[in-house]
């Protein structure tokens, strides 16, 4: 049985623009170390990790109530104020989306380490306001079964857009606006997640690593699959459009493994304070920018 789940990233084995090969940890090429986690593809290729694991039951509960959009605005509001007090065992999201076939519902769900039965008393009463679901899921699962659930996902198949940004702080009117928006534009395979963040990744400093957002609590994210390549660009406008309203109630960081083709400016606001030291790093490891599609962090930066 397995009982190990991914901690922390100790150390990685990095092949540099170059050809160098070398080991960066806490005391190898500690910069490297530093800018490899949360700097994305800027400075080599990966080809091996260290990590830490921690021994912890390995049955898990996958959880899913889904409900109509009209309900949406109150499903927020639920997760706004459950988030707030559940613990590090319980992670919960929600999603207002229209499926293949023009439906458009809210769910709200996530994963919670332990049985059923525990995770129907971190949920307690606070689902009861969005009266009845539409259908529901309260599974318990070995811990490797839930993360290859997706395997072999029909979205493997499909063309992909998004733009995502993170919140430090929500109110009713945050979930308001958001409700509001995610149910009136409306298209089939879009819409709009907000998913909860913090935890042990928030235990650590803004410059700890090149991720700098360890205030957040919340990330909201617009996406779109389509099949046809032929529709690639209304579904593409369809996002920025959603993000032209959605972006600016953000604190204007971004998670890059979301991210498809953010500006320059974006990319500087995403890294915070920690983007003049990210630009050091890049004219060190790959001076001549080699490793540029992707998020870019540009070595001729000022």
């Amino acid at each position: 049985m397995i009982r190990a789940l991914i901690r922390q990233q100790r150390g990685a084995t990095v092949m540099t623009p170059d050809g160098r090969i070398l080991h960066a940890d806490a005391t190898e090429n500690n910069d490297l170390h530093w800018g490899i986690r949360g700097g994305g593809s800027n400075f080599g290729i990966v080809t091996e990790f260290e990590l830490q694991l921690h021994e912890f039951d390995p049955n898990v509960t996958s959880m899913s109530f889904v409900y109509p959009v009209a309900k949406a605005t109150d499903a927020l509001k639920v997760l706004f104020e459950l988030g707030e007090r559940v613990s590090r065992e319980t992670s919960l999201g929600v999603g207002i989306g229209t499926d293949g076939k023009g439906e458009t519902t809210v769910s709200i769900g996530g994963t919670h380490l332990g049985s059923s039965a525990s995770a129907k008393q971190v949920l307690g009463r606070a689902l009861e306001p969005l009266g009845k679901p539409l259908r529901q899921r309260l599974s318990t699962m070995n811990y490797v079964t839930l993360q290859s659930i997706a395997d072999g996902s029909r979205y493997a198949t499909l063309s992909e857009y998004s733009r995502s940004g993170f919140f430090h702080r929500v109110d009713e009117h945050l979930a308001e606006a958001i409700a509001d928006y995610g149910s009136k534009h409306t298209m089939a395979g879009t819409g709009v997640r907000v998913s909860q963040q913090g935890g042990r990744g928030n235990d650590l400093a803004s410059t700890a690593t090149a991720f700098p957002h360890r205030d957040t609590i919340f990330q909201c994210t617009v996406n779109a699959h389509w099949p046809n390549p032929r529709d690639g660009a209304k579904y593409r406008q369809y996002c920025n459009d959603s993000w032209e309203v959605l972006g600016p109630m953000t604190n204007g960081g971004f998670y890059i493994n979301v991210a498809v083709d953010p500006t320059e400016a974006e990319v500087r606001r995403a890294y915070a304070g920690n983007y003049r030291r990210l630009v050091a790093l890049k004219r060190k490891y790959d001076p001549t920018n080699f490793l540029r599609l992707n998020v870019n962090i540009d070595p001729a930066a000022a």
